[in-house]
């Protein structure tokens, strides 16, 4: 019975002194606007239940000296819960916050938190009236908002465009090339609006500058590089329909001699801007193909093209013709070169070879009519593809079958081409075939022309007022000419490369004087088949995209390139080659591969960072294309510089190992290579048998590097075994991964040990020693017997 009673007494101490084991677990909140603390003091490690009307005594310290007024006491509430906040100080830096527990009954609880408060700032951004270059003398509208950012920038699962508190009456500097133009002031809702005069800058590359600030630490800034021309700005605009006015889809492409300006699908109204210029118009409408050649854009244009299908059979064709197809033409633009037109033709069910063009120049747009004649049109036949291709002049053209074929017995009406006419005897007579001897001047006949033009164009050289066969310096044929005929006719020798130009020589201002490859190398341009230029081709880069990856022992850095391929040849071979590095530093995929016309193709460069020899990441891309109307290949050679900027993450573990209910403690290096204070994103992973059991995010401001502690918890649920940590630092599209294995691994209960085994026994065997030894039960006496009575 003493044993039972000593026994449960042991067991009312063990529970008493268990209970006495306060721990506070708490949640750090927003640590820009405010310190939010929550938390709730429990009985014992795993507990559910908090302990309350507690005190919870706080202080805010940098090293070891309080901040400010920061600190106090809150009492836990009635289920045990608490909530410190108060503002963070006006500084950025790492804080300690420091809790303790107290109650009557349990004992006191020290946690040590470390806080970081980082810099808010500002959010401005900028809309510019969006046509680059600028016209010189025009004057650029601008608007925008500012908003205060700094919550959202705290708050890891915001939308990435969301904003905590627009910015009034906030002041907005705007600089042109670094000098200070002026100052806007925000509304009630943060938007502003204002304007820029360039009429005092001259034509070239500048940039705009546009900057707030805010407390002398929160800034925005926005930075926009254009160009100033010295060239006027033209509108086309219009609206592709057909003769009704119903809205028809076409295909529009406008280049010039810098490439593609214009391309995609318009269906009715169009708009866009062009610098003063010659241009290519190529418009693609069903079954026409409409080019005109080298307009000379110096107005507005209100109507690039208008396009009237004519319906088949019409009364207003030609009679000479089984018409197929007929197009007319109304074009704003006045003057060009030409006009090409391709149509496409039905080869079933016709005798193909007697396929013909014909045209009216003077068609009447609005009423459908040949004001003029329908004459023969000089047409390349490609009975392969069912076309036929004439350049000729805006108006109307039919395609259809002829009654007649080209012969020598009727050439003056049937044959329509210099090819045809000269192939069956006839003679070609500049734009007509003539069975007979022509009178005029012509091939030949060269001594009937009495006029360089008419010389030139028969194919003759002018010499001496004569017209002859034999080559000459004349004013077509400049480079048959010494120094001396070629300043008699009044035009330029150019004595680095020995020939007689109309007004330039070859230099590096023009590159398309140069006549030969070794002047052209020198004067910095490249030689591109017989033609001198600033480079051979220019190949469109579409998009680059860097991804940075690093991992344990070994780095590496992967980017993107794609490359549009925007003539319609194939790029055939194409490879992709990284100058001033080895090819064991750097691996591409795909290569020597063939890029279709018209289509993209994306390649993956990998750079070993440990093997590269050099930081210069510029690349080449070889490749051979094959043009319809060359008989040869030409390998073509394009180079782009990389200008990459990077980020670099390591993770250790101070001890590779530890238990459920503990934390894994994380030290993380973040650098990168750029100067400024930038937003980091941080997401931490743990993974078992490749499952993710558990996700945090967090953030980091860091201008160049960073050096912090993270602790992970590992719950109690946790099993033993190995585990995987994975860290991700990203800004931006660029980012940069780390993993480390770790193992969980169940720590021995030595507490638990001593208060269930070794308390109790001591306890125990005290009870004992005291009971037997040194409090002794008390000894009996023999008594006398008394008897009374007899």
């Amino acid at each position: 019975m003493q044993f039972k009673k000593y026994t449960s007494l042991l067991l009312l101490l063990l529970v008493f002194a268990i209970a006495k084991a306060v721990v506070i677990t708490h949640d750090l909140g927003d640590e820009k606007n405010g310190i939010t603390l929550r938390g709730k003091p429990t009985a014992f490690p795993g507990d559910t239940n908090g302990v309350g009307d507690a005190e919870i005594y706080y202080n805010l310290t940098k090293d070891g000296s309080l901040v400010g007024s920061i600190a106090g006491m809150v009492l836990t509430n009635s289920s045990g819960e608490f909530v410190i906040s108060f503002e963070a100080p006006n500084i950025t830096g790492t804080y300690d916050l420091t809790t303790r527990s107290h109650k009557t009954g349990y004992d006191d609880q020290i946690n040590v938190k470390t806080v970081n408060v980082y810099e808010g700032s500002l959010n401005l951004t900028v809309n510019l009236d969006s046509y680059t270059p600028y016209e010189q003398n025009s004057v650029v509208g601008f608007s925008g908002r500012v908003v205060d950012d700094a919550c959202c920038n705290f708050k890891p699962d915001a939308e990435p465009d969301c904003y905590c508190q627009l910015m009034s009456n906030q002041d907005i500097q705007y600089y042109v090339d670094s000098d200070l133009i002026g100052t806007v002031t925000t509304g009630s809702d943060g938007t502003y609006i204002g304007s820029i005069d360039l009429s005092s800058y001259s034509a070239g590359r500048h940039h705009f500058t546009f900057r707030t600030e805010k407390d002398g630490y929160r800034t925005g800034e926005y930075i926009y590089y254009f160009d100033i021309s010295s060239k006027s700005i033209h509108t086309i605009s219009g609206s592709f329909v057909d003769k009704d006015g119903n809205p028809i889809s076409v295909n529009l492409q406008i280049t010039n001699s810098t490439g593609t300006i214009v391309s995609g699908t318009y269906t009715g109204d169009y708009s866009f801007n062009l610098l003063e210029g010659a241009y290519d118009f190529k418009i693609t409408y069903g079954s026409y193909e409409i080019t005109i050649n080298s307009a000379n854009i110096n107005n507005d244009i209100s109507e690039i093209l208008l396009i009237d299908d004519i319906p088949v059979p019409d009364d207003s064709l030609p009679l000479t013709l089984v018409p197929q197809k007929a197009i007319g033409l109304y074009s704003g633009i006045t003057t060009y070169n030409s006009i090409t037109v391709k149509i496409t033709y039905d080869d079933s069910g016709i005798t193909e070879s007697r396929m013909q063009m014909k045209g009216c120049l003077s068609w009447d747009y609005s009423s459908r009519i040949c004001t003029g004649s329908w004459t023969s049109i000089s047409a390349t036949k490609d009975e392969s593809a069912n076309t036929l291709t004439a350049s000729s002049s805006i108006g109307a053209f039919v395609v259809g079958e002829g009654e007649e074929t080209c012969s020598s017995s009727n050439c003056d009406t049937a044959c329509s081409t210099k090819t045809d006419c000269e192939s069956v005897g006839c003679n070609w007579c500049g734009n007509y075939c003539s069975s007979s001897p022509c009178l005029t001047c012509h091939s030949s006949n060269l001594t009937a022309c009495t006029n360089i033009d008419d010389c030139y164009n028969a194919g003759g050289y002018f010499c001496n007022s004569v017209c002859g066969s034999t080559p000459c310096c004349d004013e077509y044929h400049l480079s048959l000419c010494n120094q001396t005929q070629c300043e008699s006719l009044g035009k330029k020798w150019c004595a680095i490369t020995s020939s007689c130009e109309e007004e330039f020589c070859c230099s590096p201002q023009h590159l398309e004087m140069c006549n030969n490859e070794t002047t052209c190398v020198i004067m910095g341009g490249q030689w591109c088949d017989d033609e001198c230029k600033a480079s051979c081709v220019s190949v469109n880069t579409v998009t680059t995209q860097y991804v940075y990856v690093s991992q344990e022992n070994n780095t590496y850095l992967s980017f993107y390139v794609s490359v549009l391929n925007p003539y319609n040849a194939y790029m055939n071979n194409t490879i992709i080659k990284l100058k001033n590095l080895n090819e064991s530093e750097y691996t591409v995929e795909p290569q020597n591969i063939t890029i279709e016309p018209n289509t993209t193709q994306q390649f993956k460069i990998t750079i070993d960072k440990t093997k590269a020899t050099s930081t210069d990441y510029s690349y080449t891309i070889d490749y051979l294309m094959q043009f319809p109307d060359e008989d040869k290949a030409r390998l073509y050679s394009f180079s782009n510089p990389l200008n990459i900027d990077w980020i670099d993450l390591y993770v250790s573990l101070p001890k590779e190992k530890t238990a459920p209910g503990k934390n894994l403690l994380l030290n993380v290096t973040i650098s990168k290579t750029w100067e400024d204070v930038t937003k980091v994103l941080l997401d931490y992973e743990i993974i078992k048998d490749n499952k993710s059991i558990y996700k945090n995010h967090d953030q980091q401001f860091l201008r160049k590097s960073l050096n912090f502690e993270e602790k992970l918890p590992i719950l109690t649920n946790y099993s033993v075994g190995n585990y995987y940590v994975k860290v991700e630092a990203r800004i931006g599209e660029r980012k940069s991964e780390f993993s480390r294995p770790f193992i969980v691994k169940r720590e021995f209960p030595w507490l638990l040990f001593f208060l269930v085994i070794v308390l109790p026994i001591i306890i125990i065997i005290s009870v004992y020693v005291y009971v037997k030894f040194v409090k002794k039960p008390p000894e009996y006496v023999a008594v006398p017997v008394i008897k009374i009575g007899k």
